[in-house]
């Protein structure tokens, strides 16, 4: 056959303006079916089958153009129509209408999508949450490293300016429920519009991600993209896919935050894998002293790997920091978490959470308020859609007392992470310690609410009940909803013995410290305070008890733990505190007052702590002393005294009832 005479035969027989008619009229049929098919929460496989269908479907359709056409008696093959009888012409001229006016709907959609939509939405489409990644491998112990992956996306995605990026937390309530996702409901929760889904699976050296964007207003799959890397190459991706999700939502990157979401954190896929498991233990929901050791061991396996490693460096400042606070307050603890953070600055200035762990250590070793301010600010200039540098930044603002600064971070935290505890939880603290009572009422309880299975904020609210009204019944009903089997550091415990000693129940008192399975834990009312030894404890129960008998034996057999953490610590002013107290409960006066000495060459021991070391000694006088000067404090919490049972022999003072006169009840 003539080619010539083959293609002018294809333009008569109008097989070219039924492909090109076919082609628009398929385009804008999986263009509808994008928007209808979610709204009807039709399954993925779907949109699939009327692709394939299409695709199917066209060489047919190009077949019967050729071999057929239409007259008005029907569908004749084209070799049986006479010459002078065809209409093909006329049929041409109903195609070219078809074509021009399904192109007209194409434009008129493609503008729309183009220049409309982000006008009306500018704000609603710069918004995003991050569900759970599925884990697809098949071993389950690999949940960390899909949790991984969407941690490390969501702080890339945090870089952008634009970009409201709702944290982790908030959106972990939404882990596995897969097909019962109602995106629409998720997303008004949250309050985005964009939702980012997907899977991980890691199989040997090889990861595979799967990820979609959608616009949850609608349905609409803006993008979608599956990556089959190698561990090495897959450290990389959270940049990629950030990079790809800012140009689906149509955001213009500026230079260096384009750079930054090129870099990869480490080249060491081992190290990278340490990280993960690290960040999984340092985002459990309690910051127990276990998680922390955890976390802390494997940050230090990863820069063993990569001593470049800098996000690693600053996550493992953070953990020390922590640990230094809360449980171990060896001035070698602070000293190495403020050469981590130092370090992770020196090796990435860039690294938004290298400036706030630097923050963070500096409050506890010395820095300048200035200085802590200047790294604040760094933090949230280089990540400034990360809800957990937000709240940070809250919490370190309201420890310099800086408290409208502090509630203002708080109030982009919550935008930012709406369904997390510790936000509300850490805004009530700030809002207590301003006496907004009814404030910190609210966010302790909406804390409780949105994680009622921690044992630390079930523990602060208590406490804070207590300090307001002075209503213990009320602080025991709060306690008696603590998750049964759950005592992190021996908090409950400590929690519970507190209401007991208030009663001033002290066989249940000694009967929660003897059923209590950890050898250490927090001295200080509600469970709150430095860990010490159960003897300890034990023995300061006996003597304020009034059993002199007990008390000696008891805190005799457990006092050299105090003192070889003393001798351990030599600059620790409160460990040698403690070893002033239980020598002041074995009424040791003359040891218990020069290790009280020493402990004041270090710091300073503050009149409310002499005053509770005095009355342990039995020295009423200087007990009363300390506290007509402690209740000058600002801070000082008079409310202890009417409920603490070791103040009772002074109830008769008249200087005692003198100071319990002025304590004021919410």
């Amino acid at each position: 056959m003539d080619p010539g005479k083959f293609f002018a035969e294809l333009k008569r027989r109008n097989v070219y303006k039924v492909a090109a008619a076919y082609a628009v009229v398929g385009w804008l049929l999986i263009q509808a079916a994008s928007i209808i098919l979610p709204t009807f929460e039709a399954p993925p496989w779907t949109m699939k089958v009327l692709i394939a269908a299409l695709a199917i479907g066209f060489p047919i359709t190009a077949v019967l153009a050729w071999a057929f056409e239409l007259t008005p008696e029907g569908l004749v093959r084209s070799e049986e129509v006479a010459p002078n009888e065809s209409i093909m012409r006329r049929t041409g001229r109903k195609l070219d209408f078809l074509i021009i006016g399904v192109l007209m709907v194409v434009i008129t959609l493609l503008v729309t999508d183009r220049f409309w939509r982000p006008i009306v939405s500018l704000s609603a489409n710069k918004s995003i949450a991050v569900l759970p990644f599925e884990n697809l491998s098949r071993d389950p112990d690999n949940a960390f490293f899909a949790d991984g992956i969407q941690d490390d996306i969501l702080t890339s995605l945090a870089k952008i300016a634009d970009l409201k990026v709702i944290s982790r937390t908030s959106v972990m309530q939404y882990r596995g429920t897969g097909a019962l996702r109602n995106l629409t409901e998720i997303a008004k929760a949250l309050g985005v519009e964009n939702i980012l889904e997907g899977s991980v699976r890691r199989v040997d050296n090889r990861v595979l991600v799967s990820a979609q964007l959608i616009d949850a207003r609608d349905g609409r799959h803006i993008w979608a993209e599956r990556y089959d890397r190698t561990m090495a190459n897959s450290i990389g991706l959270q940049g990629e896919l950030a990079t790809e999700i800012a140009g689906a939502l149509r955001m213009k990157l500026a230079p260096d935050t384009k750079t930054s979401l090129e870099l990869k954190p480490t080249e060491n896929p081992d190290a990278y894998v340490c990280y993960l498991r690290g960040r999984e233990y340092q985002m459990r929901p309690e910051t127990s002293q276990e998680n922390n050791l955890a976390a802390e061991n494997f940050y230090k396996q990863a820069i063993t790997l990569d001593p470049r490693f800098a996000l690693a460096r600053a996550r493992l400042a953070v953990i020390q920091n922590n640990l230094y606070g809360f449980f171990d307050h060896r001035p070698a603890r602070i000293a190495e978490a403020r050469s981590n953070a130092e370090e992770a600055v020196r090796l990435d200035p860039n690294c938004g959470q290298a400036h706030m762990a630097l923050a963070a250590v500096m409050l506890g070793s010395g820095g300048t308020p200035e200085e802590v301010k200047r790294e604040i600010a760094t933090a949230v200039r280089l990540l400034p859609n990360d809800a957990y540098i937000a709240m940070d930044a809250a919490m370190y603002q309201g420890d310099m007392k800086l408290f409208a600064e502090a509630a203002a971070s708080y109030e982009r935290a919550i935008v930012l992470n709406p369904l997390e505890g510790k936000v509300f939880y850490n805004y009530g603290v700030l809002l207590y310690e301003q006496d907004d009572v009814p404030r910190a009422r609210w966010a302790l309880d909406r804390a409780l609410e949105l994680s009622p299975e921690s044992v630390f904020f079930r523990i602060s609210r208590a406490k804070a009940e207590a300090e307001w009204t002075g209503d213990v019944a009320a602080a025991k009903t709060i306690l008696a909803r603590l998750p049964p089997g759950k005592d992190p550091d021996g908090r409950a415990t400590a929690a519970l013995c507190t209401v007991a000693l208030y009663e001033r129940n002290y066989p249940e008192a000694l009967r929660l410290m003897a059923a209590c399975r950890v050898e250490r834990l927090p001295i200080g009312d509600m469970g709150f305070g430095t860990l010490v030894p159960k003897s300890f404890y034990q023995g300061l129960i006996h003597s304020t008890a009034g059993d002199r008998e007990r008390a000696y034996a008891t805190l005799d057999s457990g006092r050299w733990m105090l003192e070889l953490k003393a001798q351990e610590n030599v600059g620790d002013a409160e460990a040698r505190y403690f070893v002033a107290l239980a020598y002041a409960a074995m009424r040791w006066a003359d040891a218990a007052k020069a290790e009280l000495a020493r402990a004041d060459a270090i710091t300073p021991t503050d009149p409310g702590s002499r005053a509770y070391f005095f009355i342990h000694l039995g020295d009423h006088e200087s007990a009363l002393q300390n506290l007509e000067r402690a209740v000058l404090e600002p801070g000082f919490k008079r409310i202890y005294l009417r409920l603490q049972p070791e103040w009772d022999p002074l109830r008769d003072n008249p200087r005692f009832q003198k100071v319990l006169a002025e304590t004021r009840l919410h």
